[in-house]
């Protein structure tokens, strides 16, 4: 019933059975199977303050389902090996993700303008920072994995034989997929209901979101090279 549920509100249709325990309770648990209406609970609220906390989570769960050779050459080169490698890469992305949140929670809100959005910046904050509550459950895993099979677990240079626990890390990968993908599915039904779009029109405005940043620096390039030329041939 739960899963019906879910995707009712997804697709607009709000289910009645359940609605009131919904809003009785707590957002970290209304959010999984209820965003939309999570999200207008707590619009301009003090929940919305939790975003970038619970962002930060996320962020460091993902880090510890795979930790990069690039993140592994900073640390080592400031002199942290071991466990102390992996809480490096996690501080890393505790402070990606929180400017991530306040970077594209601004872009979601700006494009959306353009879509005919109805949500400030404050909201598409809270949005996309709440939807990282599934990926903020990999950190205790993550941890777990750690503690059980050491640090070059999950280092992604590391090869089947040197990291060990097959199983266990397949696990560990499959709970990630998961997580993920509920995290997206959150991220458009969220940014849905903030902005009051159709599903199709969420996306859009995630994937424009997404794409504004490249499109800038494209056309930085394009016009720097064009003036460079320019300044070649009146040269």
């Amino acid at each position: 019933m739960d899963a019906q549920h879910t995707a009712s509100e997804f697709a607009g249709n709000f289910p009645t059975i359940g609605a009131r325990e919904a809003d009785e309770a707590s957002p970290f648990v209304t959010m999984w199977l209820h965003p939309r209406r999570t999200m207008r609970r707590i619009s301009s609220t003090y929940w919305e303050t939790w975003a970038i906390p619970i962002a930060m989570l996320g962020g460091a769960g993902s880090a510890l389902q795979g930790v990069t050779p690039r993140q592994v050459a900073f640390a080592e080169s400031i002199g942290v090996e071991g466990y102390g490698l992996i809480a490096v890469a996690a501080a890393l992305a505790m402070l990606g993700s929180a400017v991530y949140v306040m970077v594209f929670g601004r872009l979601v809100s700006f494009t959306g303008g353009w879509l005919g959005g109805e949500s400030d910046h404050e909201a598409a904050k809270a949005a996309i920072g709440w939807s990282h509550l599934p990926l903020a459950l990999m950190l205790p895993i993550g941890v777990l994995v750690v503690v059980i099979l050491g640090p070059s677990a999950v280092f992604l240079e590391a090869g089947p034989a040197e990291a060990g626990g097959s199983m266990l890390l397949a696990l560990a990968g499959i709970a990630f997929l998961v997580t993920w993908i509920w995290s997206t599915v959150l991220t458009v039904a969220s940014v849905r209901e903030v902005q009051g779009f159709s599903v199709k029109r969420a996306i859009g405005n995630l994937v424009l979101a997404m794409a504004l940043p490249w499109i800038a620096i494209a056309i930085v390039l394009i016009a720097g090279g064009l003036i460079v030329y320019l300044v070649d041939v009146a040269g």
